[in-house]
């Protein structure tokens, strides 16, 4: 599994890990890369998110859709 998220500092904010593809696996990526920090998940395009599991998220993150349309489905 190959992830294209990439960590980009704001001023005055958290970082933020940008998410260029709409895959599962990318969007646990960039959790995981914000939950260090304390960052923002930001979604770089319209995508829809299929979920075959839980996706834990243990620490303080914010996901934005930036304007685009972002969809979460799937069963857990």
């Amino acid at each position: 599994l190959v992830a294209a998220v990439a960590a980009v500092e704001r001023p005055g904010t958290a970082s933020a890990t940008n998410v260029a593809g709409c895959s599962e696996g990318q969007l646990a990526a960039a959790i995981t890369t914000a939950i260090g920090s304390d960052g923002v998940v930001d979604f770089t395009g319209d995508c829809t998110v299929n979920f075959s599991a839980a996706i834990a998220i243990t620490g303080t993150v914010t996901i934005n859709g930036n304007g685009n349309n972002v969809v979460f489905q799937g069963s857990t």
